[in-house]
């Protein structure tokens, strides 16, 4: 229950401040737009630029926030954010090979686990059909190496995989997410002993 509050805390001081900003910026363009029409009117042509400004300001104002937002009670350790599995990623010879962040989740789990595969976490590149897209988010060889990591060092008693979105004339998605069970059920069987 606290950790409920604390977390809806932290939304409604987030919400607050990104809403200030958005007025800071509302504010910004109103005091140019009666000073220097002119200056206005080539933003405005420069709208895109300005856009992906904005956007780029804001994701970098999230990402910053994140922590804030989503550990309102949680424990650091345990979560796993997309910008700082990205980071490993860069310095990462062989994407199918387990890195540094995958043993350190590995390590937190209990030794029977129930897994539950979401595939809103994959990079839209790997698999569009989902209701909230992650970009720079998992990639196919990342989430292998890390079933493949839990298949080998905990004992799976199940899985599931959620949040595929069924779009008319589109089985890339659906065949992707066929192929992760079947991989993940022969990882899984792999490990067993014989």
């Amino acid at each position: 229950m606290e950790q409920e509050r604390l977390r809806l805390q932290a939304g409604d001081l987030l919400g607050r401040e990104l809403a200030m900003l958005l007025l800071v910026v509302l504010e910004f363009l109103l005091a140019l737009g009666r000073h220097e029409p002119q200056r206005l009117h080539e933003l405005g042509r420069d709208a895109g630029l300005v856009r992906d400004a904005l956007a780029a300001f804001l994701d970098v104002l999230l990402d910053l926030a994140s922590d804030a937002l989503l550990l309102g009670g949680l424990e650091r350790e345990r979560v796993f954010f997309a910008h700082e599995i990205a980071a490993e990623r860069a310095g990462a010879e062989d994407p199918a090979v387990a890195r540094p962040w995958m043993e350190r989740a590995a390590g937190l789990l209990s030794e029977d686990v129930y897994v539950t595969i979401d595939v809103d976490g994959f990079d839209p590149s790997v698999l569009p059909a989902t209701g909230t897209p992650e970009p720079g988010g998992l990639y196919w060889y990342e989430v292998n190496a890390l079933l493949r990591l839990v298949a080998a060092s905990r004992r799976v008693v199940a899985f599931d995989v959620v949040e595929l979105l069924d779009l008319p004339g589109h089985h890339a998605s659906a065949f992707t997410a066929a192929k992760l069970v079947h991989r993940f059920l022969a990882e899984i069987l792999a490990a067993r002993p014989s």
